[in-house]
């Protein structure tokens, strides 16, 4: 379609309308944009409460006017402006809750091992070279990190010492739903405030509003390596318009405002904020780590390194995600 458009009456505080213009489409690249007459590179400092209408234009002769710039399409945002009469004052608030609605199960130590010896097994590989013996598989099935004839073996330890030993659960061969431990955050909040003050004389009018939004993360700090988690962000923003009527046949607006987002996110392995590579990348590594790798312990010895690198190609201790902490300040007029 060539344009819609959604209005409201042009009161601050009520719903907009939405109106339907023209036949084409906007195209996959990026429209120009338009804010109060100033032409802008995006419209994300925008408060949603702020918006008395925007305007999608596509038909040659509505773009006639911008130019090359506008070949794109064009979307026209006028924002809330006070009017004459008494002042007003309106409060909107929207809470909601976020979570994953399913997770998929991924095998334990144990049976991951056991399949791992069967796929080398099935793929015609010497003995000498599948990856676990079956005393770290008698560790993996029952949570140990020796065996019993293992601790039987140590000379210098107490019987009692022994016997604690064999009732620890593993350190080095237990088992980690990476996948759950990762996404399982429970139930994520998100909320948005916004205040809005308009009114004005015959002379002089006013509208202005203060916002303030944050959304928490879906995924726990989980400690994955140097891997980022627990993401989230939080932006404040104001706007505040004048519109004076002093001068006879002359009518001056000003418009001012501003933008404090912080923002935790996760990052791909080149450092890219887009969302397809960071949770590809996220994603790679709970699939690609073994349930027994050393995310879940402090240390891991070198044999379980060894097996990590022979059986997968690479480490579980160099994930592909990184942490970032952006500040952004953003100023318009």
């Amino acid at each position: 379609m060539a344009g819609v458009q959604i209005t409201n009456s042009g009161r601050a505080g009520q719903d907009p309308e939405i109106r339907i213009r023209g036949t084409n489409s906007i195209n996959g690249f990026a429209p120009l944009y338009v804010v109060d007459g100033m032409f802008t590179d995006n419209i994300n400092y925008l408060n949603a409460n702020d918006i008395e209408s925007f305007e999608i234009l596509k038909d040659p002769s509505s773009l006639a006017i911008f130019g090359v710039r506008g070949a794109n399409g064009v979307i026209i945002v006028t924002t809330k402006r006070g009017r004459e009469g008494n002042l007003k004052i309106s409060f909107t608030a929207n809470v909601g809750f976020t979570s994953p609605t399913t997770l998929p199960s991924l095998v334990n130590s144990y049976d991951y091992a056991v399949l791992r010896n069967e796929a080398f097994a099935n793929d015609g590989k010497p003995d000498d070279i599948k990856v676990f013996s079956q005393d770290e598989l008698w560790k993996f099935r029952h949570n140990r990190d020796y065996t019993p004839s293992e601790v039987e073996a140590m000379g210098h330890l107490s019987p009692e010492q022994k016997q604690a030993l064999l009732d620890s659960p593993a350190i080095y061969y237990g088992s980690t739903d990476y996948m759950k431990r990762i996404f399982d955050a429970g139930v994520s909040p998100q909320q948005q405030y916004s205040v809005n003050i308009s009114g004005g004389t015959e002379k002089v009018a006013f509208f202005t509003s203060v916002g303030y939004s944050n959304q928490k993360s879906l995924t726990n700090d989980f400690g994955f390596s140097d891997a980022a988690s627990n993401s989230g962000s939080h932006k404040y923003n104001f706007r505040t318009n004048f519109d004076f009527n002093i001068i006879p046949l002359t009518e001056i607006n000003v418009s001012l405002s501003g933008q404090v987002r912080e923002t935790k996110i996760i990052t791909d392995r080149n450092s890219s904020v887009d969302m397809w590579g960071r949770y590809r990348d996220l994603m790679l590594n709970i699939y690609e780590a073994p349930p027994f790798s050393a995310a879940s312990s402090p240390i891991m010895p070198a044999v379980r390194s060894w097996t990590a690198t022979r059986a997968h190609g690479a480490n579980p201790r160099s994930p592909t995600c990184s942490k970032r902490h952006r500040r952004v300040l953003t100023r318009a007029a």
